[in-house]
């Protein structure tokens, strides 16, 4: 019943403009017929002007509950994927550049086949070495990101 409810008040929204439309219309027309012609016709303008904003209104209300249902979508896969980056990487996996620099890395590696660990070489840039392997990458590192090495403190 609730579902897909903002392209629903849209529906709606345009629905009762027509209706509301037709309605001042064959009121106007009386208006014209038994009271006035100019005091029908202005009764006839505001009438038709009102029942538009009324429905623009409707409308805009519409697509905010479409866009409120569009966001919780999208809130959801990210929420599932940040949920997938806090898993832990596998070491054997070929690292490319990119993937290096969009990695947190503050989740470990999977456990390596030789448990391992080695003090990484800190450079003067912010940036440390894997003593394994030479790789080059963030200091807020845990492990290293080809070899899987665990890094300790000095």
């Amino acid at each position: 019943m609730f579902t897909d409810s903002g392209s629903q008040i849209k529906s709606v929204a345009s629905t009762l403009f027509v209706i509301t439309t037709l309605i001042m219309i064959v009121l106007g027309l009386w208006v014209m017929f038994a009271v006035s012609v100019i005091l029908g016709l202005v009764a006839l303008i505001l009438a038709v002007i009102s029942a538009y904003v009324q429905c623009l209104f409707l409308a805009a209300f519409g697509d905010l509950v479409e866009q409120n249902a569009r966001n919780a979508e999208i809130n959801a896969k990210i929420l599932e994927l940040l949920e997938s980056e806090n898993e832990p990487k596998c070491a054997d996996k070929e690292m490319t550049s990119e993937k290096n620099a969009s990695d947190n890395g503050n989740a470990c590696c999977e456990k390596p086949t030789v448990e391992q660990s080695a003090v990484p070489v800190h450079e003067d840039d912010g940036m440390i070495t894997c003593p394994k392997c030479g790789l080059t990458q963030r200091n807020d590192r845990r492990c290293c990101l080809a070899c899987g090495t665990k890094f300790t403190k000095e």
